[in-house]
């Protein structure tokens, strides 16, 4: 090396970084293929935060040298600094290409792949870093990757062998905190989310996760002081504000909690916030502003499922039964995890279509669904007994019979498995057509003095394996409940069982 390379060197290690600078891009100029001074020049810009001179220095080390990984790395760094996310893990990976060993390039691999929401693909990087040296931020951080793949007993795994190494290593403790959230040990998540705060009692993540988990376990007043402490030490978090609006809501604290939405929407607005504030409005009862905060959320995001679900339940309040069942349909449902008994059932239902083709779409009758023979009886009935149930045979015009059921047994909307051996469709799944507003619509004016000024609420319908249990006993949330057992009576083979048990006494007080 030249003494001005030399004299450069020392400048660095002293942290005359503008001068030493100077000396290594004047060693580069005059030499292009100086391969030192271009990675040198590259790495003092960057610690000086001059990232895209940077990268031209970085550049020309990688020109100069081409099959050299360790500029590769630094050239990895300094693109995830600058926002390109895709062309640092290139970078990278044409590090590791050239030297598999090296343990900083799969670590910074997989830093970046995890910030890219490519969760595998970081968890195998960690892989190979660990398998060349074991670190506790390597196994914290391939942590990380589990719990974002959903295997939370693997991240706990990790985080034990962070702690083994290096007990106390907060980013393993913050890790295996949510771990044992997700595993639903909320105490020890708990637990774990203090020992790493008493360290560091400025992490305002670490704050807000700890919220999370006690709002998990119904402590709303103890998690809203754990916002309380994020927002103390950053006011600005929109994710503090967001969950702490959640802890109000869980406190019934719904004007308080609509303030905390409205902040996180001033700070930045998204789909989740917006929701949360429909939700709030329509809990107040302010539906025509929770309908303007979900069509708020979908103008953010047109598909987002949440907002569809909330806008649905605001316009069934709102009378507005075919939209509102629209929407909720729009939402989509969650997929659950297929069981035998719902493999045979489509099965079965594939045959009956097959052979019958008799499926009927959902749309409105031409004329009534609901019988109205029974008006006068229903009326006087209810008014007669106590407590409030009335059994009603022939609810339904046989044209809205008909029709209900083609449209249950034909329609592929049963997607939701129970334990106990039965089926649901929700409105998220398809059981939201015409045929069912025209029915809550009748079931009103057939029967004002049973429905009375009640909105419809929710709807959902049920198929049972006659083999397995049913369900069991439960109170539906409702001031008014309506059953239809739709099954015909042949298909009943023992007429001394089946059928509604329905009890004549109120929930219990502790039920919720």
């Amino acid at each position: 090396m030249t003494q001005e390379f030399d004299q450069a060197v020392a400048l660095a290690r002293q942290g005359r970084l503008p001068e030493a600078e100077g000396l290594f891009a004047a060693a580069a100029a005059a030499d292009p293929h100086n391969f030192a001074a271009h990675r040198m020049t590259a790495l003092v810009r960057y610690q000086q935060g001059k990232l895209a001179p940077a990268l031209e220095a970085i550049d020309a080390a990688t020109a100069a040298s081409p099959d050299t990984a360790e500029p590769w790395v630094l050239r990895g760094v300094i693109l995830h600094r600058l926002g390109r996310g895709d062309d640092a893990v290139a970078s990278l990976t044409r590090a590791t290409d050239l030297d598999s060993r090296d343990a900083q390039a799969w670590y910074n691999r997989g830093i970046i792949l995890g910030e890219l929401g490519r969760f595998e693909d970081a968890l195998a990087s960690y892989d190979h870093a660990l398998a060349i040296q074991e670190a506790p931020d390597l196994w914290a951080n391939r942590a990380g990757a589990l719990l974002n793949l959903k295997r939370a007993e693997e991240a706990v795994d990790s985080c034990n062998k962070a702690l083994a190494a290096a007990p106390g290593y907060i980013p393993a403790l913050c890790n295996r905190g949510m771990a044992y959230a997700d595993l639903k040990r909320f105490s020890e998540s708990v637990a774990d989310l203090d020992q790493a705060l008493a360290q560091a009692p400025g992490m305002v993540e670490a704050w807000i996760n700890r919220g999370t988990v006690l709002h998990e376990l119904g402590l709303f007043a103890e998690a809203l002081a754990s916002y309380d402490r994020a927002l103390q030490l950053q006011a600005t978090n929109r994710s503090a504000w967001v969950n702490r609006g959640d802890a109000l809501v869980g406190l019934k604290r719904y004007a308080e909690a609509l303030q905390n939405f409205e902040r996180a929407l001033e700070l930045a607005p998204g789909p989740a916030a917006f929701v949360k504030r429909a939700a709030t409005l329509h809990t107040l009862g302010r539906l025509s502003e929770a309908l303007k905060a979900a069509d708020e959320g979908l103008r953010m995001s047109a598909d987002y499922s949440p907002a569809f679900e909330i806008r649905g339940r605001i316009l069934l309040e709102m009378d507005r039964l075919e939209e509102g069942l629209e929407s909720l349909r729009r939402s989509g449902g969650p997929l659950h995890e297929e069981t035998d008994f719902q493999r045979r059932h489509d099965e079965e239902q594939r045959a009956y279509l097959a052979a019958d083709g008799r499926a009927f779409s959902g749309e409105r009758l031409a004329g009534p669904a609901i019988n109205p023979a029974n008006a006068a009886k229903v009326a006087h009935d209810w008014a007669a007994r106590a407590p409030k149930i009335v059994v009603i045979d022939d609810l339904l015009t046989p044209e809205g019979l008909d029709a209900l059921r083609r449209f249950c047994w034909g329609t592929p909307m049963w997607k939701r498995p129970y334990p106990g051996g039965y089926l649901g469709a929700l409105p998220q799944y398809g059981f939201a057509v015409p045929l069912l507003a025209q029915i809550a619509d009748e079931l009103r004016t057939t029967f004002p003095t049973v429905i009375a000024d009640h909105a419809l609420r929710l709807l959902w319908g049920f198929k049972y394996d006659s083999t397995m249990k049913g369900i069991t006993v439960h109170a539906d949330q409702a001031a008014v409940n309506v059953n239809f057992w739709l099954t015909p009576d042949a298909a009943n083979l023992d007429p001394d069982r089946g059928g509604l048990v329905v009890w004549n006494v109120c929930a219990p007080p502790d039920w919720d």
